[in-house]
C-alpha cells in the first residue's frame, strides 16, 4: 500500500489527524520524497527497500528533501515525526558533525528544524530566518548513538513550537516572530557541518505528518 493523503481519517492522538504516512516499503513511496536543495553532493537511495537514505558526499553540505505535504497558506499548522539514523558507514572522522533533522513550515530560506547529532547526544531547534533566541540547544542521554534510530517530533501550531526526541519534550516555546516563518512544506534533512571530503549516510525509516483536528 502506497503512502497517500488521508484527510478525514480518525485521529491517532487527541486533537490531531494524520494526513501523510510513509514507511518506504515500495519504490512508489520512495519516489514521493524529492530533493529541495543541496546540489550534486546530495543523493537519495532506497536502502533495503524499507528506508529512505541520503548520501551526503562531502561537507559542509546540507541536503533538504521535501515530502508531498504542502499547506494551502503560509505557515500551516503541521506536526512531523520521523525515525532517523546516522549510518555506521559514515566516516568516523566526521560523525560528531553529522545530523539528521525534520522541518516544518519549510522552504528554501525559511522553516523550523529539529536536528539530532547522535555521536554527541545533542539536539538543536533552528529557525530560519533566525530570531527570538534561536537556535535552542541541549544534550539528552536518551539520544541513541550512530547506527541506531532516533525518533524526532516537531510541531508548529499557531505560534507555539514543540520538539521531542525519543518521546522526551526538549522544547515548547511561543515564538513571537512565527509569522516570519512562511514556508508551507515538511522536510527531511541530512547534513555535515564540517568542511570535509568525507561522506555521510543518513536514513529515515518512516515519516508521518499530522494536522490539528478541524
Amino acid at each position: 500500500m502506497t503512502a497517500a493523503l488521508t484527510l478525514g481519517v480518525a485521529a491517532v492522538a487527541v486533537g490531531l489527524v494524520p494526513v501523510y504516512e510513509n514507511g518506504f516499503s515500495s519504490k512508489d513511496e520512495f519516489r514521493q520524497i524529492d530533493k529541495l536543495s543541496g546540489g550534486s553532493s546530495c543523493t537519495k537511495f532506497h536502502e533495503k527497500a524499507k528506508r529512505f537514505g541520503v548520501a551526503v558526499d562531502g561537507g559542509s553540505t546540507k541536503c533538504i528533501f521535501r515530502t508531498p505535504i504542502e499547506g494551502d497558506r503560509p505557515g500551516p499548522d503541521h506536526e512531523v515525526e520521523a525515525k532517523v539514523k546516522v549510518n555506521k558507514s559514515t566516516s568516523s572522522k566526521i560523525r560528531k558533525q553529522v545530523y539528521g533533522a525534520v522541518g516544518v513550515r519549510a522552504g528554501k530560506k525559511v522553516g523550523y528544524e529539529l536536528r539530532v547529532f547522535p555521536k554527541r547526544q545533542r539536539w538543536e531547534v533552528h529557525q530560519t530566518p533566525n530570531s527570538s533566541g534561536f537556535p535552542f540547544k541541549g544534550t539528552l542521554e536518551k539520544i541513541n548513538g550512530v547506527g541506531k534510530q532516533n525518533r524526532l517530533n516537531l510541531s508548529a501550531f499557531g505560534n507555539r513550537i514543540t520538539a521531542k526526541v525519543n518521546g522526551t519534550k526538549v522544547l515548547s516555546r511561543v515564538d513571537e516572530n512565527a509569522a516570519r516563518v512562511s514556508g508551507r512544506i515538511v522536510t527531511l534533512v541530512a547534513a555535515i557541518e564540517k568542511k570535509t571530503n568525507k561522506a555521510a549516510r543518513v536514513t529515515f525509516d518512516s515519516v508521518s505528518v499530522k494536522i490539528p483536528n478541524p
